[in-house]
């Protein structure tokens, strides 16, 4: 692979999902800044559409878990332990109602703050296995509890804390891209 190697672009070439993390809360200036990378994330004509819900109380959490698995009638393997496997930070973001642009808004500031919490040495991951919870019923109540205002609906979630191990990286399909040039147009 012959690419120009910058902090930025090794960052990227890093960055992995991590699915295992330590008890450890992270601090409120990490955080911040994590929060604060969503928060600047392009959006579609800078509409800033996505509202951020920050928890860090882990009952809370548990108690999510718990409501998840109770109604769902075919838990994936992914959410038979924790959806946000025990980090110490979840982060949920939605995006305005009848803004076309919400669901892409609300994923790249996922993207960011995933890129953002990997360059403050921790681990994340962007959690979309409870969308479908999230947008029934029984999720909205969870709205409420998490105190989102009327109008926003479920986009993604992002889980952070310090890792407790790290992931391998796995290979990328490279069948993935086309080069259209003039020479071979």
């Amino acid at each position: 692979m012959d690419i120009i190697r910058t902090e930025i672009v090794d960052g990227l070439l890093k960055r992995r999902s991590i699915r295992s993390y330590t008890d450890e809360q992270l601090s409120s200036r990490e955080i911040e800044t994590i929060v604060q990378c969503g928060l600047w994330a392009p959006s579609g004509r800078n509409n800033q559409t996505t509202f951020f819900s920050v928890v860090t109380d882990r009952q809370l959490l548990k108690q999510l878990q718990a409501e998840l698995m109770e109604n769902t009638d075919n838990p994936s393997k992914w959410m038979s332990g924790s959806f946000y496997y025990n980090a110490p930070c979840v982060i949920f973001m939605f995006g305005k109602d009848g803004d076309r642009w919400s669901q892409i808004n609300g994923a790249i500031a996922a993207e960011n703050m995933h890129i953002a919490a990997h360059s403050l040495g921790l681990g994340s991951i962007i959690l979309g296995i409870i969308k479908d919870f999230m947008l029934s019923d029984k999720g909205e109540k969870w709205k409420e509890i998490l105190k989102v205002p009327e109008g926003y609906s479920f986009v993604l979630a992002l889980a952070a804390g310090y890792i407790d191990k790290d992931s391998k990286p796995l290979p990328r399909n490279e069948g993935n891209v086309v080069y259209i040039t003039e020479d071979n147009a």
